[in-house]
């Protein structure tokens, strides 16, 4: 199952919002990364950043842009939370690495606030399904 947070909903809609700048595929493009994965192979992706307990770990996964024709190494970065336990997948936030929104990283600060952010709406019952995502 796919859950997301009030912040990576928010940067999804910004992103959606100019089509004109190429990254409107990005929902497309994401789907495209994770759809033919199992839990298990995502769980395993090198881009680890951090496990918060055994069974919760945080992954930046690199998304081609296929909006502006670029690659994974150009294209978005999406922060995942994953919880092994219930095969849950939550995004936390979305940014592309080219264009009018680019960004080259976050800080560890923003990293942090990203989880603070899913811890509070998984305990307030208040993530969002992502049912129609996949």
């Amino acid at each position: 199952m796919f859950l997301c947070t009030s912040d990576f909903v928010n940067s999804l809609k910004k992103l959606q919002k100019k089509p004109k700048a190429g990254y409107s595929s990005c929902k497309e493009d994401i789907r495209y990364v994770l759809g033919e994965r199992s839990f298990d192979e995502i769980w395993e992706l090198r881009d680890q950043i951090k496990d918060y307990t055994p069974s919760k770990r945080l992954i930046k996964l690199r998304v081609p842009n296929s909006g502006q024709n670029l690659s994974k190494r150009d294209g978005f970065r999406l922060f995942m939370l994953l919880d092994k336990d219930k095969e849950l997948i939550t995004f936390l936030y979305v940014y592309p690495k080219r264009g009018q929104y680019a960004r080259t990283n976050i800080t560890d600060q923003e990293r942090e606030n990203l989880a603070k952010t899913y811890f509070e709406e998984f305990k307030n019952n208040s993530l969002k399904k992502f049912k129609d995502f996949f």
